[in-house]
Formats: C-alpha cells, structure tokens, sequence
C-alpha cells in the first residue's frame, strides 16, 4: 500500500513538471515557478514516503530478528550447538593429546633407562675395579695395566657388556 502511495506521487510530480514545462512554453511566467515547487515537492514527498517506508520495513526486521535471536528456543539451540561443537573439537583433539602423552611418556622413560644404564655401568666398572685391584698381585704386570685400561675405555664407552665380558675373564682367570 505504501508503495502504491509513493508510485502515485512520483507520478503526480511527474505530470506537474510536465504541464509547468509546457506552461513555460506557452509564455506563462508566474504558474511555472509554482507549479516546479509543488513537482519537487510531490517528488521529495515521494521519495521520503519510500525511504520511511524502507527504513519501517528495515526496523521491523531487524526487530524481529532480535527477539528471535534472544528467545528462549534460540538461546538453548545456541548452547546445545555449543556444546556439541565443544565435544567434537575434544574428540579431534583425543588422539593428538594421547600421542603427546605416549611421545614423552616414552621419552621419560628412555631417559631414566638410560640414566638406570649409566648407574649400573658405573657400579659395574666400580665392582670389576676393585677385582682387578684384589687380584693386582696374581696378575702379569701388563696384563693387569691392559684390563685396566680396557675397563676404563668400557666404561667411558658406556659398554656394558664388554665390562661384564672382562669381569668373567677375571672370575675365569682365578680358577686355575
């Protein structure tokens, strides 16, 4: 209806302008003028009953759209899809969380196996130094310097069982 309205005055300024343009051709000075005033004035009443109009309709759905948007249905639908979208991203985040945890779980292992290694390859060396130092007068003066030094080279070789190689050589060595 609105725009029936709006049509309708464009039309009729349309048909003012008209007949004061063939007014000024007739030689009429004064109608023309007022006749041009009424025509501008029809048309801005024209296009200021669209813009209100617009603007009306605008409001009126922006309006609506708020009171949908803050309406208890929305709101809750806002929340549960929240709240799946939350349990989706920690179900794609389970596998990465639980190989990090695997990775250094796995690292932390490695180094306190390697530090458990070091440990006993120390009391190892420590053991089969103070065999070698029991039986420094049973043994060859340069057999003794040699084991020593292999000891010694196992030992900051991190060689275990080189170490436990020499240890038995050194149990085999007593038996005779």
């Amino acid at each position: 209806m609105l725009i029936k309205i709006a049509l309708s005055l464009l039309a009729l300024a349309l048909t003012v302008l008209l007949s004061a343009d063939w007014l000024l051709e007739q030689g009429i000075a004064w109608l023309p003028d007022e006749l041009t005033r009424l025509g501008i004035l029809l048309l801005l009443a024209g296009f200021a009953l669209i813009l209100t109009g617009g603007l009306a309709v605008l409001g009126n759905s922006v309006w609506v759209s708020f009171k949908d948007y803050f309406a208890q249905p929305q709101r809750m639908m806002r929340k549960i899809l929240f709240v799946a979208e939350r349990q989706h991203y920690l179900q794609q985040l389970l596998p990465f969380k639980a190989a990090y945890i695997t990775y250094f779980s796995d690292q932390q292992r490695k180094k306190l196996l390697a530090a458990d290694n070091k440990k006993h390859i120390k009391l190892l060396y420590k053991a089969t130094r103070r065999h070698l130092q029991t039986r420094k007068t049973q043994l060859p003066p340069a057999l003794y310097r040699q084991w020593c030094q292999d000891s010694r080279r196992y030992y900051h070789l991190q060689d275990a069982p080189a170490l436990l190689s020499l240890q038995q050589t050194l149990d085999a060595w007593e038996q005779p």
